[in-house]
């Protein structure tokens, strides 16, 4: 044993020494990009003289940068983006090309461009640019792009600070409806609104597809609909089909619903149950018309707390706890609206991919839909 210990350990040392340098390194690499990037924005930016202070005259035209993002941030900023549009101002979103049937569809906006489509537009300008988004170095890239034609750069705690002429702190435990709040009442003060509220679109033809759908399916407009969400973006954030089973076969009892399920994992799961509808509208905002014939909504997805937000919808929205550090994934896109339960699993392991929601224990479902006097 004393002769194994002898040969493994040195081999153990070499490999965490493997390690520490790879460390090394990848910090040396972080710290060059980062250094080359300030000093392209400065070369790039030498003859900038200062920022435009938005004014309700000299403000006709934003953007907002939104690289790597999702639908859930989409509905939450539109918020801001109905603010602006409702005084006139121009929105632009500077965004990835898979979020183009958001904006086009879902959350109503004047321009979308890629970032490659805005790099060859040059006599495009924007009154003043804000990027929520912190972090992600594409959107960096694509924030340098926007202040080279921008009067004003607004960002939230970035880690390039030299892009922008203000940079509000985030602080992680707020939500990031909050944030966009922040930005309209400091920057923007000649902007009012009664309420901060999202504001999404539906098409006449996603509502008739959804219509449809209900038809087919024998269920009546006065129909009271739940609709119940399995999957999330990854396997931890979504439930097992042990807990699916239970939910709908508790709420299918009760024999006062018709129940619509979205990504599930096995449709045989659910042949013997009664009043089960099984999904099969292909595009999210067609699903998002199907919600809004809904009564209750039932969701580990986030984004689909916010349509529930923006459709003011019962809901319960089952969080895992994500979040690390000063960042609490349960508060920044919490639902924060009254009607909508927020219940959570109880491992807390306190990692950015938070717990394993396929093990959550039933009677925390069963106590929420018990407590919305669903039972």
């Amino acid at each position: 044993m004393k002769i194994l210990n002898k040969i493994i350990a040195p081999v153990l040392s070499f490999i965490e020494y493997g390690k520490q340098l790879n460390r090394k390194k990848l910090k040396i690499y972080r710290e060059a990009k980062r250094a080359f990037f300030l000093k392209t924005v400065n070369f790039l930016l030498r003859n900038r003289k200062g920022y435009i202070t938005p004014t309700k005259e000299n403000t006709k035209s934003v953007a907002i940068v939104m690289i790597n993002c999702g639908l859930g941030d989409a509905i939450v900023t539109s918020g801001m983006i109905k603010v602006f549009r409702d005084h006139g101002i121009k929105v632009n979103i500077i965004g990835d090309k898979r979020n183009v049937a958001i904006f086009k569809n879902l959350v109503k906006v004047d321009k979308f461009y890629s970032e490659t489509e805005l790099m060859f537009k040059f006599w495009v300008r924007f009154d003043a640019t804000m990027s929520f988004f912190i972090g992600h170095h594409r959107n960096a890239i694509a924030c340098m792009k926007a202040k080279l034609r921008s009067g004003c750069m607004i960002g939230y705690s970035s880690p390039y600070p030299e892009l922008f002429d203000y940079n509000f702190t985030f602080t992680g435990h707020e939500h990031f409806s909050l944030m966009c709040e922040r930005v309209l009442k400091e920057v923007f003060p000649f902007l009012e609104y009664e309420k901060y509220s999202y504001a999404i679109n539906l098409e006449k033809a996603c509502l008739e597809s959804a219509h449809r759908f209900l038809e087919k399916e024998h269920i009546a407009e006065n129909s009271k609909i739940i609709v119940i969400n399995q999957k999330a973006s990854d396997k931890l954030r979504s439930l097992s089909d042990e807990t699916m089973k239970k939910l709908v076969s508790e709420l299918s009892a009760a024999n006062k619903y018709e129940i619509v399920l979205l990504n599930i994992s096995d449709s045989d799961l659910y042949k013997n149950i009664n009043h089960v509808h099984i999904n099969d509208l292909k595009s999210f905002s067609e699903v998002v018309a199907l919600i809004s014939f809904s009564s209750f909504l039932i969701t580990t997805d986030t984004s689909f707390v916010h349509v529930g937000n923006a459709l003011d919808i019962d809901a319960i929205g089952i969080y895992n706890n994500r979040g690390e550090g000063c960042f609490c994934n349960n508060i920044v896109w919490g639902p924060n609206y009254k009607k909508a339960l927020q219940i959570f699993s109880t491992e807390n392991v306190g990692t950015g991919n938070g717990d394993d929601l396929r093990k959550i224990d039933y009677s925390i479902i069963h106590n929420a839909i018990k407590s919305k006097c669903l039972l």
